[in-house]
């Protein structure tokens, strides 16, 4: 939503060069979605979706400090973060769809069509909380506020994970 704005103001790009980097984001996108799901069947999926968080935050906080340069060098920054945001935010879907129906198997369609709704949810939050940014931080403050969200998601999830970890294992020695 906020992808053109950031990249006119930041790297001084028109709309061919704004197209090119959707491009290049697109790449990324089927890039990871299918790494995302063959790292999901060797790693699992909490520790794939964290890794991709973490490198999301990186990502985001990467673009964030990008809005210091001018010109050529905020695009030779700007290109590659993109890139490893888009492998990195859509690596994390095919590991919340296992991780989901592995959860609660029974209602694995259910769950995974709620969590497509949350995911729009979330993409309509998400650009409400741009426009806010936008209107009082700036452009400058999109990718710092995007790193904030990423790491909040990082940190809710490591907690949950280890708590279900821990019920798990109670539910064993019991």
């Amino acid at each position: 939503t906020f992808i053109a704005p950031y990249l006119e103001q930041t790297a001084g790009i028109g709309p061919d060069g704004v197209s090119a980097v959707l491009f290049l984001f697109g790449i990324g996108s089927a890039i990871g979605n299918f790494v995302g799901g063959q790292l999901t069947d060797r790693i699992g999926p909490v520790r794939l979706q964290l890794g991709a968080l973490a490198f999301l935050a990186l990502a985001l906080a990467g673009l964030g400090a990008a809005t210091a340069l001018s010109g050529g060098r905020a695009l030779f920054a700007i290109a590659p973060l993109m890139l490893v945001w888009a492998v990195a935010g859509w690596a994390f879907h095919p590991a919340q769809t296992t991780r989901l129906i592995r959860l609660a198997p029974e209602v694995g369609m259910i769950a995974a069509s709620l969590n497509s709704s949350a995911l729009y949810a979330g993409i309509a939050f998400g650009s409400a909380l741009g426009a806010a940014t936008l209107d009082h931080g700036g452009v400058p403050a999109l990718g710092w506020v995007g790193a904030l969200s990423a790491a909040i998601a990082l940190i809710l999830l490591a907690v949950t994970a280890r708590r279900r970890a821990a019920d798990a294992a109670a539910a064993q020695a019991a």
